[in-house]
């Protein structure tokens, strides 16, 4: 009996992060010129404004916004400074944290551990009554 609810929750543990993280992908999309200058707003300007910016050719800046327009904005990244036209990008987005469905996943992942450690010190190697 007691072994059964160990392998349910082992189970769970690695099948509830996986069911959460289906259908998510981690490749780039295209945004909207409007969801850009979105983004482009919500990162700010300055030196603590970092962010990734992904160009339709495929080049990724790695820097900070230095300053934003309706056409475009500036990135400076590693000594380069490029001012880039919203029209020629194809992501912005703030640089660092982690994709919404891993933070989940880890989420639950600790969670269905807190859990398991608790089942086992209620139950202890008797099992539960």
């Amino acid at each position: 009996m007691r072994t059964q609810q160990v392998l349910r929750v082992i189970v769970c543990w690695f099948l509830v992060p996986t069911l959460l993280t289906q259908g998510t992908s981690f490749a780039a999309k295209n945004q909207t010129i409007d969801e850009m200058r979105a983004a482009v707003s919500k990162i700010g300007t300055g030196e603590k404004a970092r962010a990734v910016v992904t160009m339709k050719d495929a080049t990724v800046l790695n820097g900070y916004i230095r300053e934003s327009t309706n056409e475009g904005f500036t990135v400076v990244a590693k000594q380069k400074t490029e001012t880039v036209a919203y029209t020629d990008v194809s992501q912005v987005k703030k640089k660092g944290g982690l994709h919404p469905a891993i933070t989940a996943a880890i989420v639950v992942g600790v969670v269905l551990g807190v859990v398991a450690a608790v089942m086992l010190a209620k139950c202890g190697t008797e099992g539960c009554s």
